[in-house]
């Protein structure tokens, strides 16, 4: 009965603690899917949307400002001080209450300034969206590089703990051969010897791929080691065209960091005609409304109402303003001349940019073409490689080599696994590369 007990207690927690492992096993992820998440959640995309949105903002503080203004309020005041009566010709106190109530509107009905201004907010949005859309990019393509530096440094821990599992089994069958003298002693110690390298070298390598995990999550905007990644399955390729200069070009034209320059030099522009625009007349108008209380505080005399003097007190004023610039301290012409400099150094800026772009998209071409030249060849060699080891094998189980002669062939075998491995992967990654500039996420 009790042992009966004992087993449902066991199966009643098993059930509680099972779906809280489940939940707490880490998610796996595609490249694609750290490159959406990155895209959605990193901080300098975060505070890309907060520039856009603040450049919305701008955009109707511009329009207002061609909106009137309205203003309206009320003054209370009292006077203590003395006076000549009239009637006495003394001196007397007077002492008086003054309310005053206002209200007035201005707008600006020609300012060639406050129109510019309304087309300079436009393109500042613009400018912030393209930016984004570059960070966007330049953020992918740093993980897409982290991203397969993580997979070749995973798949040489792999490869080195599975030879590290298989050279444990060979050094065990090769002591007990010895102890029945089919093998030399000095086996043996070949074989400890190429153990000891190949943990060391898994050490090195497992550190390694430690690091490269932590690169790629910060590239994301992670700070923990929180998810699993899988291995990138694309299989898609570069054709010959996308490999030639012209092509290169076009990619650089539609790039969101060269497209951001354009509208920045469009931004220049404007702020030359923003500047001269200080040379043109402005006109103006406005239209005030006042009235007033008052009360002498210190005459017995009945005061009139508050609704009379309302009434008998009011003023109202329209008034139109044309300002001609005249002479302003060559403040406006400096403005305009320094301009169309910020238009030249922007020319400038927009030449460098192309050339850069332009640098990294042939290079991510030569590498790609590099990448596909030696995964091809390696192809081939590792078929050699694989035969090679297993002839190998067989003359070391047969006693025909020595074990260091089969860990040399062993070694190089390993070694031709990881640059197969790292081969297509690098031929992968150039692809996911050109990609990334062949599909920019705004046109």
């Amino acid at each position: 009965m009790k042992l009966t007990s004992l087993r449902l207690l066991i199966i009643a927690l098993l059930k509680c603690l099972l779906p809280t492992v489940a939940g707490a096993q880490q998610p796996s992820w595609s490249l694609q899917q750290c490159i959406s998440y990155a895209q959605r959640n990193h901080p300098l995309i975060r505070a890309g949307q907060i520039s856009v949105s603040k450049n919305k903002q701008n955009i109707l503080a511009a329009q207002g400002a061609l909106l009137p203004s309205v203003n309206t309020g009320m003054n209370h005041s009292y006077s203590f001080g003395s006076t000549i009566a009239p009637t006495t010709n003394q001196r007397a106190d007077l002492n008086v209450q003054y309310d005053q109530f206002f209200a007035n509107a201005e707008i600006q009905l020609l300012n060639w300034q406050q129109l510019y201004a309304i087309a300079y907010a436009r393109l500042a949005k613009d400018n912030s969206l393209y930016e984004l859309e570059a960070i966007k990019t330049q953020l992918s393509l740093d993980i897409v590089a982290k991203f397969f530096a993580y997979i070749n440094n995973r798949s040489w821990t792999g490869l080195l703990k599975s030879q590290i599992i298989g050279m444990q089994e060979q050094v065990d069958r090769v002591e007990k051969e010895e102890a029945i003298g089919s093998r030399p002693k000095s086996d043996i110690y070949d074989s400890k010897s190429n153990l000891s390298t190949l943990q060391e070298q898994w050490i090195t390598a497992r550190n390694e791929e430690q690091l490269s995990k932590i690169r790629l999550l910060n590239a994301m905007g992670i700070n923990r080691d929180s998810l699993n990644i899988d291995n990138d399955t694309s299989g898609s390729t570069l054709n010959a065209e996308q490999l030639g200069d012209a092509y290169a070009l076009q990619l650089v034209l539609i790039n969101p960091a060269f497209k951001a320059m354009e509208v920045k030099e469009a931004q220049m522009r404007k702020s030359v005609k923003i500047a001269k625009a200080a040379y043109y007349p402005t006109l103006g108008a406005s239209y005030s409304w006042s009235s007033f209380y008052t009360r002498n505080m210190n005459i017995p005399t009945p005061t009139p109402s508050f609704s009379r003097q309302w009434s008998e007190n009011k003023n109202q004023q329209l008034s139109f303003a044309l300002k001609i610039p005249v002479f302003n301290r060559l403040q406006v012409k400096t403005a305009v001349i320094n301009a169309k400099m910020d238009i030249q150094q922007t020319g400038f800026e927009k030449q460098d940019l192309v050339n850069s772009l332009m640098q990294s998209v042939q290079t991510i071409q030569v590498q790609y073409h590099t990448a596909s030249d030696k995964y091809q060849l390696l192809q081939k060699n590792f078929i050699n490689q694989k035969l090679s080891f297993q002839r190998s094998e067989e003359k070391y189980n047969e006693g025909l080599i020595d074990a260091y002669t089969f860990f040399l062939v062993r070694n190089s075998w390993l070694q031709a696994n990881f640059n197969m491995i790292s081969a297509e992967n690098n031929l992968k990654m150039q692809t996911a590369l050109m990609n990334f500039y062949i599909k920019p996420t705004l046109h």
